[in-house]
């Protein structure tokens, strides 16, 4: 049977192998690019379920089905790529550090559960009596039996009477609040199936109908198997914090509507909109009836802008409202920012006029803020209830005002906007008839018959008519670029200069010059010329007109045979010049395709793609790259639309990266593509604009570059980091990592700020904060053992250390070396715990043993040297001796005894065992019983009782009750001086009889009053031995009196005496 377990754990890590082999497969179209999730899952599942060993199981399987199956070359166990090995060698790692972490956070849990039930089966008892102290109620679950224990608080805590509940489940299900019992029944089976804590949150219904909020959390106990056994817990009443909570959300809720508000009115410029939306969502949180926003007219009259009202009561909307008991004097405080509300109107102080005006529209509580334009008073904005009088808590006035506020924003903003629109409507208007002129002149100054043309001071082009340009042969952008100077031909550039200068004080002149064509030619112009100033400039506004016709006709005459030779030789010259140009045309372009010949080869050769489209997105260019890392060839993409093509995902909208482009010229960024065989694609992406020579942009350059394996390894580094990040910071203990040489924190989890209630980030910087929280008592021997860390770099140690508010707590402190490939320690993890608690216990368990072994040893010495002396027969003709002996043998053996009958009948009344029948008794009757039976004690020393007694009559066990009433009466009696008097008194109360008993003895110091209580627990430890009494018998009254419901405390003076009170609940 032993092995069945182990073998079970290579199976699961077997199983669950080849089931992530089968998701794999099923899912790889989908999910190609996790390469190793589900054998993560896997790996996890078998070291979980296994340990260390299954687990390294499912990763060599894993190594080898991955290099087997899905990396290439597929089926078998080489690989070529360096991204393959590369990527093989992340899953490895990361496979590793994940069976690392899982096995020894399962070997951490296993250890932590076999401590914590060691722990609560030695302590059930303490833990017991701490829960009682702390008012709260603890059960014990016996999962093979279905028995179940409930503690009195736990009883009351359901509302049920102490010894009522039956210890049955179905008892427990009846208290449970029907909508809660679901809930309750899958948190509690998933506690147990996962092992983990339970812990939930649920109602209660007490037989009065009442319902109360309960927390409950337990433990589970398992068999060797693994099988829950039993579950302990306590529970504890949380109705306050529900109510807290409660009051928290509601503040929420008005403050998320009055942001909500607030985005509208920053979203939106409609102010119907605006204000419907709020009174709809106003009245639907207040629980109104009717919710309206009114707006003033002159004489103080006004109509309804917005109602939401209950289908059950009146519509206001349509009505124009006109109240005649309203005046100035009754608008004035409105003005000063009164907020008014009104719980009824007819007990509100309210002129009899306006109550039957607000009664005519169904009002009966009404809260009403102002609302301002500006400084102005514009509006109200009301709430009103129909149906009854309401009282109108401080924050629904709060939230109207802080709403009326925003109101009054609303409507400022749809005022501005109005006068906005105005404005743009009259400056539209403007530009129209501007851009209608502007159209006039420039149809006329392109339609001109002469040449225009407007030239700066340097006589560089600012603007030029199309007949100008055709003038000169240049196209208009060609002549925008050209200067004064490149086209005269008739004076130097100093005259030219001249000239220019001699306009700017004539400001206006007619002359006769030559301009010369693009293409060389020389032709006659009569320029009219004006200089203006336009906004600090000085403009030249040239009027050109062609007379070279003139000019011919007058010299035809008698230049006609030189103008025949003059053509020859011009002829002559441009031809020459032609064939000049023609050559050097035919040079350059053989010389640009050798280029082209070369780049485009070269681009053939990078791995990279290289595409070049329009700027409509059509493909005009791919290179062998793109064919490679898109499967499409050359033939098949030329043409297409490049995102359609490659179903291109964005980072952001495509138009606002095509602006981004368009300004700067470029532009970089990652895109998500899909592949011809539909495989996802991710590339870093970087696009150039190509312009022509005009600064026109004719086509985008596009440069990708394949990064998804970069993508996936880093997909899963976060995946692996964000995995060791939760089970670092999910853990109760604080999760540490140095580095060996500067000794630096390189992690600290968040459970260090709880434990040590200091800032992670302090320790980050500075690693001596960590030493100066230390106990100073402790911290000269941790700093020895870290000397010692250094060279084993392993240690376990306890120590102290004291958190800011002075609290102390005890941490143990684990740390174990990380090693890089060669054995060199290259960093230092470790995990530190609170074990406050466990040390407490620890110290508890020592006094415990300590007290009973003295109780028990000091009878028995005692006994043993008596019958030690009998046995020696020293004592045989001795026989008053010897009877001596006998005596303090008797007694010491009637202490022994009464010590184990005490710690025995304190076991049964706090275990439950002991079952207290319960009858109706009068207290006198209780009193005068427990008298009787010390009355004998008194007499020897002189001692009187003085009683004040009624006839109250309480719900109790009466032998329990004389069993107290008598441990009281023979405390008492032990420490009162002879001739005293102890007065015992019975005083009835609301629900309760409260019993007193006052000595005159020494007194008890105050800070003994509470712990005289516990168990072995003296004033004086010479008491015991001067006086008797096993320290037990207030404990048992404190059981005693709690069984019934009740409370026992005492209040002493020093020197004068003490009191001891106890209550008892009524018949």
């Amino acid at each position: 049977m032993r092995l069945y377990p182990r073998l079970l754990a290579y199976g699961v890590a077997i199983g669950s192998t080849a089931i992530a082999l089968l998701l794999k497969l099923w899912l790889e179209p989908l999910l190609s690019e996790t390469l190793g999730s589900f054998f993560y899952i896997a790996i996890l599942i078998s070291t979980w379920y296994g340990g260390f060993r299954p687990g390294l199981v499912t990763v060599i399987f894993s190594i080898l089905i991955i290099n087997y199956i899905f990396l290439p070359p597929r089926y078998q166990l080489w690989l070529f790529q360096a991204k393959d090995v590369l990527q093989l060698s992340i899953f490895i790692l990361v496979a590793l550090i994940i069976n690392l972490l899982t096995s020894n956070f399962l070997n951490s849990k296993h250890k932590i559960q076999k401590l914590s039930q060691q722990l609560a089966q030695e302590n059930a008892e303490q833990l017991r009596m701490a829960l009682s102290a702390a008012h709260m109620g603890m059960w014990d679950w016996n999962l093979v039996t279905g028995e179940i224990k409930w503690l009195p608080e736990h009883e009351q805590l359901f509302g049920l009477a102490v010894g009522s509940f039956d210890g049955r489940y179905e008892t427990f299900d009846e208290c449970l609040h029907p909508d809660d019992r679901s809930s309750f029944n899958q948190t509690l089976q998933q506690a147990l199936q996962t092992h983990s804590t339970y812990q939930c949150e649920f109602r209660v219904i007490w037989t009065d109908g009442s319902i109360h909020w309960i927390e409950g959390r337990g433990k589970a106990f398992y068999d060797a198997v693994g099988k829950p056994i039993r579950i302990m817990g306590t529970v504890i009443d949380i109705d306050d914090r529900k109510q807290a909570q409660e009051l928290l959300e509601q503040q929420f809720e008005q403050q998320r509507l009055v942001m909500e508000m607030t985005q509208r009115i920053r979203r939106s410029l409609n102010l119907q909109d605006i204000l419907q939306t709020t009174v709809d969502e106003v009245r639907q949180f207040l629980g109104c009836d009717r919710v309206t926003v009114f707006q003033f007219s002159p004489g103080w009259g006004g109509r309804i802008i917005v109602e939401s009202v209950a289908p059950e009561w009146m519509p206001i909307l349509p009505l124009q409202i006109y109240d005649p008991c309203i005046g100035e004097e009754n608008v004035e405080p409105f003005k000063q920012g009164l907020v008014t509300a009104k719980a009824d109107i007819y007990h509100a102080g309210i002129s009899p006029c306006h109550v039957e005006f607000l009664a005519s529209l169904q009002v009966r509580a009404n809260l009403v803020v102002p609302v301002f334009l500006g400084d102005e008073l514009w509006g109200l904005l009301a709430a009103h209830h129909c149906a009854a009088p309401r009282e109108w808590q401080s924050s629904e006035i709060e939230l109207l005002r802080q709403l009326g506020a925003q109101v009054s924003i609303a409507i400022q903003q749809a005022a501005l906007f109005e006068q906005i629109q105005t404005e743009l409507t009259e400056r539209k208007q403007t530009e129209q008839t501007l851009a209608k002129e502007a159209l006039r002149i420039q149809t006329l100054f392109n339609t001109s018959f002469d040449g225009i043309v407007i030239l700066d001071m340097e006589g560089n082009v600012l603007d030029a008519n199309p007949r100008f340009a055709q003038m000169l042969g240049y196209t208009p952008q060609e002549t925008a670029k050209l200067n004064v100077f490149d086209w005269d031909a008739q004076y130097t550039p100093e005259q030219l200069q001249q000239l220019m200068c001699d306009y700017i004080s004539l400001k206006s002149g007619v002359l006769e010059t030559r301009h010369r064509r693009k293409d060389g030619s020389i032709y006659d112009v009569e320029v009219s010329a004006s200089v203006v100033e336009w906004e600090g400039e000085i403009l030249r506004f040239c009027v050109c007109r062609d007379i070279s016709e003139r000019k011919q006709a007058e010299i035809v005459l008698q230049q006609l045979n030189a103008e025949l030779e003059q053509r020859v030789v011009e002829r002559t010259a441009q031809l020459k010049e032609t064939n000049d140009r023609l050559l050097k045309t035919v040079i350059e372009q053989q010389q640009t395709q050798l280029i082209l010949l070369e780049q485009a080869q070269l681009l053939d050769l990078a791995h990279d793609t290289i595409i070049t489209r329009h700027l409509n997105g059509a493909i005009n260019f791919w290179n062998k790259g793109a064919e490679y890392m898109y499967g499409w060839e050359q033939a098949e993409a030329v043409g297409q639309i490049s995102h359609t093509l490659l179903k291109t995902q964005f980072p952001q909208p495509l138009p606002k990266i095509t602006a981004e482009l368009l300004e700067k010229g470029y532009w970089e960024g990652e895109l998500n593509q899909f592949r011809r065989d539909s495989q996802p694609i991710s590339v870093a992406s970087r696009w150039v604009l190509q312009t022509d020579n005009a600064g026109k942009p004719i086509k985008i350059l596009e440069i990708n570059n394949d990064i998804t394996a970069k993508k996936q390894a880093e997909a899963a580094l976060r995946q692996s980091e964000e995995k060791f990040r939760q089970l670092a910071e999910n853990i109760q203990a604080v999760f540490w990592m140095t580095d060996n040489q500067s000794q630096q924190v390189l992690y600290v989890s968040k459970a260090y700020e709880s434990i040590w209630q200091r800032s992670c980030e302090s320790l980050y910087q500075n690693y001596a904060n960590w030493l100066d929280a230390i106990h100073p008592e402790d911290r000269q021997r941790v700093e020895l053992e870290l000397i010692e860390q250094v060279e084993t770099s392993s240690y376990d140690k306890k120590y102290r250390i004291v958190r800011p508010d002075g609290s102390i707590r005890w941490i143990r402190d684990r740390a174990f070396p990380i090693k890089n490939d060669v054995g060199e320690i290259v960093r230092i993890a470790g995990i530190a715990e609170d074990i406050t608690e466990l040390q407490q216990i620890e110290l508890m368990k020592s006094e415990f043993i300590g007290i009973i072994s003295h109780e028990l040893r000091t009878p028995l010495t005692a006994i043993r040297a008596a019958l030690g002396l009998l046995n020696t027969g020293i004592y045989d003709k001795k026989p008053d001796k010897s009877k001596r002996m006998i005596e303090i043998a008797a007694i010491d053996s009637d202490r022994l005894v009464r010590l184990v009958n005490d710690i025995l009948d304190l076991e049964r009344l706090e275990s439950g065992h002991a079952v207290l029948e319960k009858t109706t008794c009068n207290a006198a009757d209780l009193i005068e019983q427990a008298v009787a039976g010390v009355q004998a004690i008194a007499k020897q020393q002189n001692i009187t009782f003085d009683f004040h007694l009624t006839d109250a009559q309480v719900w109790a066990a009466a032998d329990a009750m004389v069993q107290t009433l008598t441990n009281l009466l023979g405390n008492a009696l032990k420490f009162s001086p002879t001739n005293s008097t102890i007065t015992l008194s019975v005083q009835q109360q609301t629900d309760h009889v409260l019993f007193q008993i006052t000595d005159q003895g020494r007194g008890i110091p105050a800070e003994k009053l509470e712990a005289i209580f516990g168990r072995f627990q003296q004033v004086d430890a010479s008491d015991s031995r001067a006086k008797g009494g096993t320290g037990l018998g207030l404990a048992i009254c404190r059981s005693v009196i709690e069984q019934h419901g009740g409370q026992i405390w005492a209040e002493s003076t020093i020197g004068v005496g003490s009191t001891f009170f106890f209550t008892l609940p009524l018949r």
